[in-house]
């Protein structure tokens, strides 16, 4: 009986080993003797989350959820109590946010805590972490459908106006070919301007005329200002007024009594003077005699 005995007992002792063993295991696992922190998070969306679902912070495992609560109105949100391992407390401030997020593409359902700044307050055991609403695919991908729509019927859109816009052009392209090969034809005014040699070379002819008078119109004015210069040069207009202020003397003195040879030379004198500012030319020396004369 005695070695009966002894091996329950080594059994017994053992099994409670074995047992302890694994029980640290899976509560080493669990985290189940570590220090934890309780933190809450509202959504309005849960994106299939349960109970039991796993936390990480910054990607690393640091608890579970341990509690969901119902919203009692539409407008409400689901709350989340988050147990935490301690050891990730610094982690955890005020200006960090929940998200839900998968494993791969459909894996399961976790909350992902991602972690605050330096400068942010620690958030307290029992505190509110701000959660961000998940974004479905399916969301997506209707918004994106909506834009490639959107995008189709904007490419329609301007593949009609450019349409309109070609032929336009094409139009216009057209006619001006249209008018160039009239005009290369003779067609019109400009047509005849340009094809019509004789039209063209009495334009030139016409043009060297102008040229010429043009020319000619200046000689005679620089003539003209020789002329005066010499004129003025002489002192010939200031001798032919003294001459006539003379003359206008000598006839208030003598009057009617004045002697036909006098009478012609006065005569004379008048009308070489009217000749003089009419443009005649006589040289100086034969004016200059005229007046000594008188």
């Amino acid at each position: 009986m005695k070695p009966y005995r002894g091996a329950v007992a080594a059994f017994l002792i053992l099994g409670v080993i074995l047992f302890g063993i694994g029980l640290f295991l899976v509560g080493d696992q669990h985290k189940a003797f570590s220090h934890h922190l309780d933190f809450y998070t509202d959504l309005a969306d849960v994106d299939g989350l349960n109970s039991g679902a796993h936390v990480r912070v910054n990607g690393f495992e640091a608890g579970e959820i341990t509690k969901m609560e119902i919203p009692q109105k539409p407008t409400g949100k689901f709350r989340l109590k988050l147990h935490i391992d301690g050891k990730l407390k610094s982690l955890i401030r005020t200006d960090s946010v929940v998200t839900v997020e998968t494993d791969g593409l459909v894996g399961d359902k976790f909350l992902l805590i991602h972690s605050g700044s330096e400068t942010a307050q620690l958030v307290p055991d029992g505190g509110t972490i701000r959660g961000r609403e998940p974004v479905e695919l399916s969301a997506i991908l209707q918004k994106v459908s909506g834009t490639v729509d959107q995008a189709n019927t904007t490419i329609v859109d301007i593949r009609t106006r450019l349409d309109g816009t070609l032929d336009s052009i094409k139009n216009t392209v057209d006619n001006t070919n249209g008018i160039v090969t009239g005009i290369r034809q003779g067609h019109g005014p400009v047509g005849a301007l340009l094809n019509d040699q004789q039209i063209t070379s009495d334009l030139k002819s016409s043009l060297a005329n102008t040229r010429v008078v043009t020319a000619n119109l200046n000689q005679v004015s620089v003539q003209a200002g020789q002329v005066m210069a010499d004129f003025q040069s002489r002192g010939l207009i200031a001798k032919a007024d003294q001459s006539i202020d003379n003359i206008r003397h000598a006839s208030k003195g003598t009057g009617s009594g004045q002697p036909a040879g006098q009478r012609e030379s006065h005569a004379g004198f008048r009308s070489r003077r009217q000749w003089l500012y009419r443009g005649g030319k006589p040289t100086g020396n034969a004016l200059e005699h005229q007046y000594s004369n008188q």
